[in-house]
């Protein structure tokens, strides 16, 4: 259930940021379909970057411990926000080049996006591949985990554009919002660090595995990897 809520959150806060984000680069940028291309491809991105590394820690280090340092991260990243986005978004606007720096261009928002949203919405990304390499202890239900628990990333994808954009951002100021998203993901991070310290450690200090090797009637020994 936990990795669940952990799932449904994460997506949430993806697009609640997103939309944010949108909001954010407006007052630089303008809101032209330029804008909003680079916004929603640096986004798209960066959640592909972040599955991919996901897969990849999750298998290296298939604990809830790795869970949270992700939600711990990631909160902290999206904190940062608050007194980073608008400098540097301000300072990007700044640069002198080409036709795709000018005003109206699509290479300042895509720089602006990336750099500034890029590295928590990375970390986001990977928290669903890591919550299904937690999840499948069945793999003859492997397709109804990894089904699910994406089901869910994208509920949660839909819940945060919608509570976003009807509701919080009529309510609340921008910095408001993204600082109660980072502290959520922190918060979010405690229980799954406990269920990681205290399952996993019990999970640890049970009984050990039967060695591989068995006696053979002739006194000698066989590796049962060797015949599996």
């Amino acid at each position: 259930m936990l990795l669940k809520i952990v799932v449904f959150t994460s997506g949430a806060v993806v697009m609640s940021v997103e939309m944010l984000a949108a909001r954010q680069l407006a007052v630089q940028f303008g809101n032209t379909l330029q804008v909003w291309g680079a916004l929603i491809g640096s986004f798209i991105g960066a959640l592909s970057l972040g599955y991919w590394l996901g897969g990849i820690a999750a298998d290296r280090w298939p604990t809830r411990l790795g869970i949270g340092a992700i939600l711990s991260v990631a909160g902290l990243l999206i904190i940062a926000l608050v007194p980073l986005a608008g400098p540097a978004g301000r300072l990007i606007y700044q640069f002198r080049g080409g036709a795709p720096l000018v005003s109206g261009g699509w290479l300042k928002p895509l720089i602006s996006s990336s750099l500034v949203y890029g590295a928590p919405i990375v970390l986001l990304g990977m928290v669903s591949p890591y919550a299904v390499r937690l999840a499948a202890r069945d793999l003859s239900r492997l397709g109804h985990k990894v089904g699910g628990l994406y089901a869910l990333a994208s509920l949660g994808s839909i819940f945060g554009t919608f509570l976003t954009s009807f509701y919080l951002i009529l309510v609340a100021p921008i910095s408001h919002i993204i600082m109660v998203e980072g502290l959520l993901l922190m918060g979010l991070a405690v229980p799954v660090y406990l269920a990681g310290f205290f399952f996993e450690q019990e999970s640890r200090s049970g009984p050990a595995e039967a060695s591989p090797w068995v006696p053979r009637p002739d006194g000698g020994n066989s590796d049962l990897s060797l015949r599996q």
